[in-house]
């Protein structure tokens, strides 16, 4: 699956650290990976306190998730990875083994990272007006929230680098995979996936595999025997009916689902607030006479506007 996806853009960051041990604030000596580490456990991931604010070279007050301060996020995470998992010996067919000389007493190569590596995966809206993806969200990201970007990369290599939002684009869209597994978690339906008409394919497909067997069967007519000409001129046939086919369901699902219905970030903020403040009203009024139901309703309308962009929920806040 690509990148962009249910019309949101996932973007997955391996960037790999520096190996060289560092010099803490306390005057210690740590790896870049515990460094890094602390000072990701210490990131707040909600919202509902007071701005960070800068003193010296460290942040303080900080209580707000740098992400809340703007309004693409949907989702991000930040994780160290140290090195890959082991999942154990790949196991095969004994006989087909022994028949192999392969001993399973013998160990097997096993994968490393030559260094740990951040991950940053984030899950945005992309922009709307056909500008570059992720360029005008790492930009905006790094205008939000540089300070915190400048510690937590400056552990990776090169970062130091990184002087301006353009470098910083350049340096995470060097750093990225591409995302092979999106979490597509606002459609609540199934997507409207069109079936593929197999009969238009499968004509288009023999038509192709026809005139293949038949320009094969042409060429080589004057170097094999008639017989020989037309099994060969068949096999090319069916390699080509099979390739057409394998080639058009392929490309059928490799292509990316349709944007769910109201899951852009303002839509789903405005509807968490909505919920919030229902479920109090609802609570608040049971049991009510309807005349002060209705009186009642009307003023959750006025005063929380559902058709409206605000008032809504502020990112990052888990309850409002």
């Amino acid at each position: 699956m690509p990148n962009v996806d249910g019309g949101h853009y996932f973007l997955t960051v391996l960037a790999p650290l520096l190996l060289s041990d560092e010099l803490a604030a306390d005057g210690s000596i740590e790896c870049p990976s515990n460094m890094l580490r602390k000072l990701l456990a210490l990131m707040p991931t909600t919202g509902g306190g007071p701005e960070p604010t800068l003193a010296g070279s460290e942040i303080v007050g900080q209580f707000v998730s740098p992400f809340a301060r703007n309004r693409l996020n949907h989702f991000a995470r930040f994780a160290v990875i140290e090195d890959v998992n082991y999942n154990g010996r790949i196991n095969g067919d004994g006989l087909f083994e022994a028949l192999k000389g392969i001993n399973p007493a013998e160990l097997q190569a096993v994968d490393h990272l030559s260094r740990p590596y951040l991950l940053f995966a984030a899950e945005f809206d992309p922009n709307r007006e056909g500008a570059p993806e992720p360029d005008v969200y790492l930009d905006r990201l790094w205008q939000t929230m540089e300070v915190e970007l400048r510690q937590i990369f400056g552990h990776c290599y090169r970062f130091v680098e990184v002087q301006n939002a353009g470098d910083f684009v350049r340096y995470i869209k060097r750093c990225q995979v591409e995302t092979t597994m999106p979490f597509n978690d606002y459609w609540i339906d199934p997507p409207p996936f069109k079936s593929l008409r197999m009969w238009p394919l499968l004509a288009g497909a023999i038509a192709l595999a026809g005139a293949a067997g038949f320009a094969v069967s042409r060429v080589l007519r004057s170097f094999i025997g008639p017989d020989l000409e037309w099994s060969l001129a068949f096999l090319v046939g069916i390699a080509v009916l099979v390739f057409v086919i394998l080639f058009a369901i392929r490309r059928r699902a490799v292509q990316p689902f349709a944007t769910a219905p109201g899951s852009d970030l303002a839509t789903i903020l405005k509807a968490l607030y909505l919920q919030k403040n229902f479920v109090d009203f609802a609570i608040t009024n049971q049991g009510g006479p309807p005349d002060a139901l209705s009186t009642a309703f009307g003023d959750f309308l006025k005063q929380h506007r559902p058709r409206e962009a605000e008032p809504s929920q502020p990112p990052a806040v888990v309850s409002a």
